[in-house]
């Protein structure tokens, strides 16, 4: 007659399986981490924030801002302006969520979703 498998073997083998499992797993992940570190260095020798004082040379680089559209800047708002949007006078290129519509419905308060 067959020996049957106790309950403490089977625990035993499923302790040990989900051991290599979490091994495989953790080695995968090291693996795959270092080639990601590997691959990052080779192709982008910039790095954001290492030396925040320094702008690289090979980006864009805005001359002269485009002039401000007041009539969009300012729509919905009656004359005299408030003394509030004195700060498009300074705006330049900068970007700024003012200009752009934003919630509909009753919070659309300068009209911009009822063009």
């Amino acid at each position: 007659m067959d020996k049957q498998p106790t309950m403490s073997t089977l625990c035993r083998f499923d302790q040990r399986r989900r051991v290599r499992q979490l091994l495989l797993g953790i080695s995968m992940l090291a693996v795959g981490g270092a080639t990601l570190a590997f691959e990052a260095t080779e192709s982008s020798p910039h790095i954001a924030g290492v030396t925040p004082d320094h702008r690289r040379t090979d980006v864009p680089v805005i001359k002269e801002a485009p002039p401000l559209d007041k009539k969009h800047a300012f729509r919905g708002v009656e004359q005299p302006y408030p003394a509030s949007l004195s700060v498009f006078k300074d705006q330049g290129a900068w970007y700024t969520p003012f200009t752009l519509p934003g919630m509909t419905g009753p919070y659309d308060i300068r009209g911009y979703h009822h063009q």
